[in-house]
């Protein structure tokens, strides 16, 4: 009982009395997500300041690190913020596919390894379905959100595409390659597991 307490337990951050930003977090977001390269050093860090802000304003959940309780990893939206408590930091940032993802294929390869072992036909068929059954229950986990995500970006270029003010139009830029980051996130993590599965497969016939 006191286990599953502990497991469930949900931390909580205030972050009202704002948060500092390291320049590799500035460099980060500017890569992953589109914030907006303003060209100079400190317009970009009160930029950035502010766009991590309004995340941290709206998190959803605060997960400690293992062998570090200083570093916590704050959800918001689709997007992991790396932050340090006791310098109050934010260090990196990243979309959460590339968790769940980084997941799913650093366990598929322990297994793909374990595969390689001396197996008869019929256990090796039987193996390479169940890879074969992760990729595609992946694939139909993350189809939903992907749809959500092109919904989106469709009605964020409908909004710019009636929009006669410039400044709105770069406001849903912004947003457009945040969202874009987060699908190319999942889609090359999809790719990475269908790999992994499909073209050791395709390797055994050739060699075979």
């Amino acid at each position: 009982m006191g286990k599953n307490n502990k497991r469930l337990k949900i931390l909580k951050h205030d972050f009202s009395k704002g948060v500092e930003v390291t320049d590799h977090f500035i460099d980060r977001a500017h890569e992953r997500f589109g914030v907006r390269d303003l060209h100079d050093q400190a317009k970009n860090h009160d930029y950035v300041t502010n766009w991590v802000m309004g995340l941290l304003e709206d998190y959803s959940e605060i997960e400690s690190q293992p062998n570090n309780d200083d570093i916590k990893l704050v959800k918001c939206r689709q997007i992991i913020i790396v932050y340090e408590t006791s310098n109050n930091k934010c260090l990196t940032c990243y979309p959460i596919s590339y968790n769940n993802y980084t997941k799913q294929y650093d366990s598929l390869k322990t297994a793909i390894k374990k595969r390689e072992l001396q197996l008869d036909d019929f256990t090796q068929d039987k193996v390479n379905e169940t890879f074969q059954n992760i990729y595609y229950r992946e694939a139909r986990k993350y189809a939903s959100e992907l749809a959500k995500l092109h919904t989106k970006l469709a009605a964020l270029y409908e909004v710019q595409s009636k929009s006669s003010h410039n400044a709105v139009i770069d406001t849903k830029q912004e947003s457009i390659n945040q969202v874009n980051s987060i699908i190319i996130e999942i889609e090359n993590k999809l790719l990475n597991i269908h790999n992994v599965v499909f073209d050791r497969q395709e390797d055994k016939v050739r060699t075979s």
